[in-house]
């Protein structure tokens, strides 16, 4: 016979949730396979933001996290409606492990997000300043081009007074790749500002026409330096930040949401495998 009462509730209860962490799952697997094979759009800008070998890995952990947690909920799915102890305990060891890897994992990226940052901030100027521009790798200055036009930014971090915002492009293969006569461009055409998709001054914001005292021409450092009004000031990474930041509030929100999730999960199959019965032996008490 099957469990009845609580425990019958705790079953499907426990059903649904499961249910709903294998299509969570499906959809980290899909994601990390899209992410893999994908060079375009979106995928694209973050491999050049983390650069390639980041992204590689990070599309791989998607990958693997899926696949992890996709069977972790067929198993819970199948040991609730088949009321198999066996699949529970293997579901519930399963859970365990990955709610204290999962754990571990935002205890270390709390105690090492300066490290984290720093290394990311490091991926994106060795991406700019060695890979834009060049013809072999178009993919990355594509992907730059499009998160400087989306996010209203030019380089990496800092103002118009940094050496890695706008200015870090002067220290890059592109510019010295560019002849050195009055048609030489000191920022993309990316990095200037538009008003209904017209730029307002596309000379002044890359340099053909001087602004005194202003970059692109002026560089950080330069008594009186002012903001050039039609060049993006602030660094991609920055504004970036600044925006993960500004939710971070609703990240960790979903954090807790998924361990409770889990949690529940745990403690439901730990129920319904106590309440789970033996074999039944009424067939051996006819012999």
């Amino acid at each position: 016979m099957g469990v009845e009462g609580c425990a019958k509730f705790i079953k499907y209860a426990m059903f649904l949730f499961n249910f709903l962490i294998f299509i969570g799952g499906a959809a980290l697997l899909g994601v990390g396979i899209w992410v893999a094979v994908d060079t375009t759009g979106a995928t694209a800008i973050l491999t050049a933001f983390l650069g390639s070998t980041l992204y590689s890995s990070a599309a791989y952990i998607l990958i693997v996290c899926g696949a992890i947690i996709l069977i972790i909920g067929f198993l819970g799915c199948c040991g609730a409606i088949k009321e198999s102890k066996c699949m529970l305990g293997t579901f519930f060891a399963l859970m365990l492990l990955i709610f204290i890897i999962l754990l571990v994992g935002a205890i270390l990226a709390f105690v090492f997000r300066d490290t984290v940052t720093s290394v990311l901030k490091s991926e994106m100027e060795s991406s700019l300043a060695d890979k834009y521009g060049k013809t072999d790798d178009t993919a990355i200055t594509q992907a730059w081009d499009s998160a400087q036009e989306l996010f209203k930014c030019c380089g990496v971090s800092g103002n118009f007074t940094s050496m890695t915002s706008w200015y870090l492009y002067q220290n890059s293969s592109w510019y010295a790749g560019q002849p050195n006569n009055a048609s030489r461009v000191m920022v993309p055409a990316s990095c200037c500002k538009k008003e209904k998709n017209v730029f307002t001054d596309q000379a002044k914001c890359q340099g053909t026409t001087p602004v005194a005292n202003s970059p692109p021409v002026s560089p950080p450092g330069t008594a009186g330096l002012k903001e050039n009004p039609d060049m993006y000031g602030s660094g991609c990474y920055d504004v970036t930040y600044s925006n993960v930041m500004s939710n971070a509030i609703i990240l960790g929100a979903i954090a807790i949401a998924i361990l409770v999730v889990m949690f529940l999960a745990m403690l439901f199959s730990c129920i319904l495998c106590r309440a789970v019965g033996g074999p039944d032996k009424s067939q051996y008490q006819q012999h």
